[in-house]
């Protein structure tokens, strides 16, 4: 629910059902412990099975950029980026996991948030992006090298309106 601003009485501007009521919202977050001098998170929301996903992403310690995203296939191994595979790409979704393509690549600065909505991502079903990981790469100027990486949990939050 959003509500207009107080000098407009905060009368409701508009509404939408953001979860079904019966399997509930889901929420994974990807979290960048300080690899290479990275601190973040991705956090991952969708409403219901085959919805939109919204994507809200805040980091800091950002270089090498501007920084080419992904969702790439396995989960990370001992802070290890080079062992999550290749970009994450199944037959159904073949942009799912293409999040530079889609959102554009992540500026080299000191912080950077966005919230973004994305129509491919899911956390529902056999294309669900748990358990696999988003890796950050260091622009084409640095060799596109993966420089920071986070897995996207399998252990999920759902949440049921009361």
């Amino acid at each position: 629910m959003l509500h207009k601003n107080s000098q407009n009485g905060n009368a409701r501007y508009v509404c939408a059902t953001l979860a079904d009521p019966d399997t509930g919202a889901r929420t994974a977050v990807a979290t960048f412990r300080g690899q290479n001098g990275a601190l973040g998170k991705v956090t991952f929301t969708q409403g219901v099975e085959g919805g939109p996903t919204v994507l809200e992403t805040s980091m800091t310690g950002l270089k090498w950029g501007p920084n080419p995203w992904h969702i790439h296939s396995l989960p990370v191994s001992s802070s290890d980026c080079d062992a999550t595979s290749g970009h994450y790409v199944p037959a159904a979704l073949p942009k799912e996991g293409e999040l530079s393509e889609k959102h554009g690549d992540i500026p080299q600065g000191s912080s950077f948030t966005n919230l973004t909505v994305d129509s491919d991502v899911q956390l529902f079903g056999n294309n669900s992006v748990t358990g696999r990981s988003v890796v950050l790469h260091k622009s084409s100027a640095f060799g596109k090298t993966r420089w920071v990486c986070a897995t996207i949990p399998n252990r999920i939050v759902v949440e049921f309106p009361t």
